[in-house]
């Protein structure tokens, strides 16, 4: 299927990128991306300015690089599609971040948007009919907003997003991934301390001196907190080897 784009894009030119981006080909991760990046550029000229791998973006070996061929199908799907809409960039957009955190080991994508494409935190709050309180806090679980560029500051498909269970839970836990691996050891650290001096002030006083004797820990009221809080203390000490 041809795909019309405007804007002097070739309409033929899609659907030959999407040909060469079969996966079957044997073609590697990097080509790969590289293929649906300038694919998705094309098509999404109206929304996008272009998108890169951020700096510190470290890819897996060739061997070591599982693909996702629902994810595959999800962005052939979107982009042979006709449509080009926000909603269309969205769904397309999620799968081509998820095929990224598949084939890397570290790193994100960086997207650049169209002036045109972002609207401010009260237009988003309007149109999804919640708070800017609410706003900040999706803005932790993972809703996207772009850092230095003014008022306006949050892309249009947030609202796709953001607006449905399915898809925000989805974009919650890529976030979370994405967050989890990209730590330092040096955040970790401080997450783990952190959740340490929590049970040191829950339960007035260290790991040592609270469960030392315990010999059967499944016979606590809270074992729970007996295993999590010796995981974070062997945890904090792996990380400081």
């Amino acid at each position: 299927m041809q795909i019309q784009v405007t804007d002097g894009i070739n309409t033929e030119l899609i659907p030959i990128l999407l040909n060469k981006a079969n996966f079957e080909s044997g073609i590697d991760g990097i080509s790969l991306l590289s293929l649906y990046v300038f694919a998705i550029q094309s098509k999404y000229n109206r929304y996008l300015v272009g998108v890169s791998p951020s700096e510190d973006t470290i890819f897996k070996p060739q061997t070591e690089t599982e693909i996702d061929t629902i994810i595959i199908d999800d962005l052939n799907s979107g982009l042979q599609s006709s449509e080009i809409s926000i909603e269309n960039f969205a769904q397309v957009k999620y799968s081509l971040d998820k095929f990224f955190y598949d084939i890397t080991v570290q790193g994100i994508l960086n997207y650049t948007y169209k002036k045109s494409y972002l609207i401010s935190s009260s237009d988003l709050g309007k149109s999804l009919n919640i708070s800017r309180a609410t706003i900040h806090r999706y803005k932790e679980l993972g809703m996207e907003f772009i850092n230095d560029v003014g008022h306006n500051s949050y892309p249009k498909h947030n609202n796709f997003y953001w607006k449905d269970g399915v898809w925000s839970s989805r974009i919650q836990a890529l976030y979370q991934s994405f967050k989890l691996r990209n730590r330092s050891t040096e955040e970790l650290i401080a997450e783990i301390q952190r959740d340490l001096e929590l049970y040191q002030k829950q339960y007035g006083g260290t790991f040592h001196e609270v469960f030392g004797d315990v010999t059967e820990p499944y016979q606590l009221d809270e074992p729970d907190d007996y295993f999590d809080w010796k995981e974070l203390s062997q945890d904090l000490k792996k990380l400081y080897e």
